[in-house]
């Protein structure tokens, strides 16, 4: 419906090299006989684990994925790099993630974010709809149904690369 909705050109993928977004750009291939017909935008907080750039590198080669990088807000970083209090360091990094999505989204003209939420991940999320309308685009968000065991389900079934992190005992990256 996205597709058929917005020009795919104006449509984003986003892609944190996670389980869940991973397994969105898998279904969106399988869609799309096994390429990915809008730009993929990975959100970059410049302090991300050295095996994630490793996996988004490769994967976007693999896959041939038009990927865009987009790193934080200068601004934000300083101000992130500045702050010694722990728990408002973990909140600047979830604002931090919001702002540099706006700004993207805005500078782009982008009216389609397609992103791989889960209801759930968080009560916060539990009343998100798949099509959840902001501002200035739609938030697209084909996963809200799936659950932590159905992402991995999928993965095993569809053979879905994944970063070895989550091998290594991390439940979310």
């Amino acid at each position: 419906k996205a597709y058929r909705t917005f020009p795919p050109d104006k449509t984003v993928v986003a892609w944190t090299g996670g389980k869940d977004s991973t397994t969105l750009l898998h279904l969106i291939r399988t869609a799309f006989n096994g390429r990915v017909p809008f730009p993929v935008m990975f959100n970059d907080s410049t302090m991300e684990f050295g095996e994630i750039y490793k996996f988004i590198k490769t994967l976007s080669k693999q896959w041939k994925l038009n990927l865009i990088v987009v790193p934080h807000l200068e601004r934000d970083l300083e101000k992130f790099h500045k702050m010694k209090d722990p728990t408002k360091k973990k909140e600047l990094s979830r604002i931090m993630k919001v702002n540099v999505i706006k700004d993207f989204v805005k500078k782009n003209g982008v009216k389609a974010f397609i992103a791989g939420i889960r209801w759930d991940e968080h009560e916060s999320r539990s009343r998100e709809t798949y099509f959840s309308k902001r501002e200035n685009h739609t938030r697209i968000h084909p996963l809200l149904h799936f659950t932590e065991k159905d992402i991995w389900d999928y993965i095993q079934k569809f053979k879905v690369p994944y970063v070895n992190l989550y091998d290594k005992g991390y439940r979310s990256i």
